[in-house]
């Protein structure tokens, strides 16, 4: 019988140990409720923020940073509880912003060229919040937004001039949360409404509603492959009532299937979801939910395209309204009660699994250190006896976990150390 030894460094720590290492406050956004954040595409250093300072609606609510997330200032503009930010690709003067109109119940869409110090209302929301501006990922010069009652706005010179798209057939109330653009083939759009999902094959001019339930509460965001328009995750807020929580398709919305293995009824009131543009299978999404002051939840994170998430908010007070990845430093921000950011990610345990393993492979497990649990993840190319047995630093056997046959295929533990001290062990 052929034998194969693979062995994998796992580092346990403790709770409090990992805090240092994961989420910060950024200077200057204490006290501040971010509703959204957006990092400027030719300079990273460079980024937004909308909300509002609790307590104090009179200061303006637009922060800029210019040291990639670590201080922020106070920028002139208006203050939002619900609210979006673009920062135009090519000028980081030029920015969007969607803010609560005259009244709570529409959002109005404002411009400045010049980082704040003026401002143009483009358009005047008239009922129903759609907090919802998005920048063409192939063709940056066209910015879309949403415009209350449920209305898409188009502009493909910047925000010069503007044409009206056909509204999705969503019935009332026509709450407009989400829209996304297919990075591979920017003619698909998806418009997440309260009412449910939308689908549009020729950049708006006509939509298709899509079978996901959308349960009490709506479809609060959406997300796209970044290769492949047909990989789509759409997130049902639920307020714990079912159906709700992650939900992928990959056959452009035909079908759809669960994926809230990790999840709780608890985490569904899902704000955010993001995909890394570095590695497709590996995601973040962003709740409102918190389980108590010593056990708080803001984000998870998955390395397998949503087949399993893991609590990634060490350092978080609670829940986070938005999240942005910067991919040239390789960090994640998070707006919250506060913006927080997280420079600890690790590249994910592997890519897109294909159909036929070649080798026998055991991955880096994830996340690594880790506390409450970790997922270690192998690849079988032939039917085989498989032992898993994790060992401490002395060679000391600690516990079995795997010792069964199994097929050829890619499989997954997840492990959560009973009674472990704090250190180093082998897989």
């Amino acid at each position: 019988m052929k034998y194969l030894f693979i062995f994998l460094v796992v580092n346990f720590f403790s709770r409090e140990s990992l805090f240092s290492q994961q989420w910060r406050l950024a200077k200057g956004t204490e006290g501040f409720v971010a509703a959204n954040i957006d990092i400027y595409y030719n300079d990273p250093d460079t980024m937004y923020a909308i909300g509002s300072f609790i307590n104090n609606h009179s200061t303006p609510g637009l922060l800029i940073s210019t040291d990639r997330g670590e201080s922020w200032n106070v920028a002139k503009g208006q203050s939002t509880d619900v609210g979006a930010v673009k920062v135009d690709p090519f000028d980081s003067k030029r920015i969007y912003v969607s803010v609560y109109g005259r009244d709570d119940e529409s959002n109005d869409l404002k411009m400045t060229t010049d980082g704040g110090e003026t401002w143009t209302t483009v358009f005047y929301g008239r009922s129903y919040p759609a907090p919802v501006v998005e920048i063409d990922p192939v063709d940056l010069r066209t910015v879309y937004v949403g415009v209350g009652p449920g209305f898409i706005r188009r502009s493909s010179d910047r925000g010069k001039t503007w044409e009206s798209i056909a509204t999705p057939p969503a019935p009332y109330p026509p709450f407009l949360n989400a829209l996304a653009i297919a990075p591979s083939n920017n003619s698909i759009l998806y418009a997440a409404y309260v009412s449910g999902l939308f689908k549009s094959t020729d950049r708006g001019t006509s939509w298709t509603k899509l079978p996901l339930d959308p349960g009490h509460w709506g479809i609060s965001c959406v997300a796209v492959d970044p290769h492949n328009s047909d990989i789509v995750y759409a997130a049902v807020f639920s307020r714990g009532l079912p159906p709700g929580g992650v939900f992928k398709s990959t056959d452009g919305g035909t079908t759809w299937n669960e994926r809230n293995n990790g999840l709780d009824s608890t985490n569904w009131d899902i704000s955010s979801l993001l995909v890394n543009p570095k590695e497709a299978f590996s995601m973040f999404l962003g709740t409102y939910t918190t389980k108590g002051t010593d056990d708080t939840v803001g984000v998870f994170r998955t390395t397998t395209g949503g087949n399993a998430w893991i609590s990634f908010d060490y350092g978080l007070p609670g829940g986070v309204y938005k999240l942005a990845f910067d991919n040239v430093y390789n960090r994640l921000y998070g707006a919250a009660l506060g913006i927080y950011f997280n420079d600890s990610l690790v590249t994910s345990v592997h890519n897109s699994p294909s159909s036929e393993p070649e080798t026998f492979s055991l991955f880096q497990n994830y996340p690594n250190p880790f506390n409450g649990s970790s997922i270690i993840t192998y690849r079988l190319s032939e039917k085989a006896l498989v032992n898993l047995t994790l060992y401490d630093v002395l060679g000391r056997e600690i516990t079995t976990l795997v010792n069964q046959e199994q097929q050829m295929g890619d499989y997954q533990i997840y492990f959560t150390p009973q009674n472990l001290s704090s250190g180093v062990y082998l897989v």
